[in-house]
């Protein structure tokens, strides 16, 4: 958990004009020497029960809870690579964050939509936080962790007043929104400003489409930067990439 090799080297196409194509070669080295946090068994159990405590409870309830459970850490860092595109050579170095979900399944088709929000602050904190709507286990499950500087500790999230419904239902995240959170009984409010959008799909069928909203934050006054990852559920399936004229890559 303190260093990983990050290598790709092929092809990619143009954000905002996919009918470019660029060879493109990352060589880098992802290091951190921040805890993890992996939410099995560092989430706040009192925010846990809330966020079930929204839900109709049955037997089919808590077997549909066992049988999607997935296992899931993060861990925030940093990246520093060589970037060759086609013939130009860049050298960058990023805050990041490097996550790991694995369990005997994920079906995107279950997802309606949430909004996730990875943060580098100034002062050292980082944040990762946010609203889950994954309707056969949880209508708006709340999650996330604060690593302090201060206190070079993680604190798990206990509350967080982010509600889905509010922004951006119909597909289109919005630009410019706030919301506070709480964690080691500190409240912190986050604004944010997004700088750019791209979108992609993921999974056989494009059933997921995503935004990675490249975003200026402001938390408690003190700057901060990253990224706001929007998920919604995409009914339209494959015909979408006929339809929009847009920036793509699959993972596999």
């Amino acid at each position: 958990m303190k260093k990983w090799t990050v290598f790709y080297d092929g092809k990619m196409k143009e954000y905002g004009d996919c009918g470019k194509i660029h060879h493109v070669k990352i060589d880098g080295i992802w290091t951190s020497d921040l805890p993890y946090f992996n939410y099995d068994v560092d989430m706040d159990p009192l925010c846990m029960a809330k966020s079930m405590a929204y839900e109709r409870w049955s037997l089919s309830y808590f077997k549909d809870l066992k049988s999607n459970h997935q296992t899931h850490y993060e861990q925030f860092g940093n990246l520093k690579a060589k970037v060759t595109v086609d013939d130009r050579n860049y050298e960058i170095s990023l805050d990041t964050v490097r996550d790991h979900t694995f369990g005997d399944q994920r079906e995107w088709r279950q997802f309606h939509r949430y909004g996730l929000h990875f943060v580098s602050v100034e002062n050292g904190d980082r944040f990762s936080v946010g609203k889950i709507c994954l309707p056969i286990s949880f209508s708006r499950l709340t999650v996330g962790y604060l690593y302090s500087a201060k206190y070079r500790k993680i604190f798990p999230v206990q509350a967080c007043d982010l509600e889905l419904y509010q922004h951006g239902e119909f597909g289109t995240p919005p630009k410019d929104f706030a919301f506070s959170f709480i964690a080691g009984n500190e409240k912190y409010t986050v604004k944010v400003t997004v700088a750019d959008s791209p979108h992609f799909y993921l999974s056989k069928d494009c059933e997921a489409k995503f935004f990675e909203m490249f975003s200026l934050f402001e938390i408690n006054g003190v700057k901060g930067w990253g990224s706001a990852e929007w998920q919604y559920r995409n009914i339209v399936g494959k015909d979408a990439e006929k339809k929009l004229n847009r920036f793509t890559f699959y993972l596999k």
